[in-house]
């Protein structure tokens, strides 16, 4: 049986980056195998997406992807309050080859 090896989170956040997934991080957690990818602007000055789009652009990339949670940092103290901070927490399983 031949098995994909479970890419690392840089490895991820790369693939995610050029596929136009605005990513700054991606981790990899070793205990589970879950990814935490993490979408801000340096000093969270300017807005970015929210986590369930950045959730929708990954699943819509990335077959065998099932989000687990989504988390967004809203600046409630700004006009329209938007998201500064967003992290899509997500389980890949690779399609394996017999």
């Amino acid at each position: 049986m031949n098995r994909q090896k479970t890419p690392s989170g840089p490895v991820m956040c790369r693939r995610l980056k050029k596929a136009g997934i605005p990513v700054q991080k991606v981790i990899r957690r070793l205990d589970t195998g879950e990814y935490i990818a993490e979408a801000y602007h340096p000093g969270m000055e300017h807005p970015v997406e929210s986590s369930f789009s950045i959730a929708n652009k990954i699943q819509a990339m990335i077959d065998g992807v099932r989000v687990i949670s989504c988390n967004d940092k809203i600046a409630e103290w700004r006009d329209g309050q938007p998201v500064i901070w967003a992290s899509v927490t997500f389980q890949w399983i690779p399609n394996r080859v017999n």
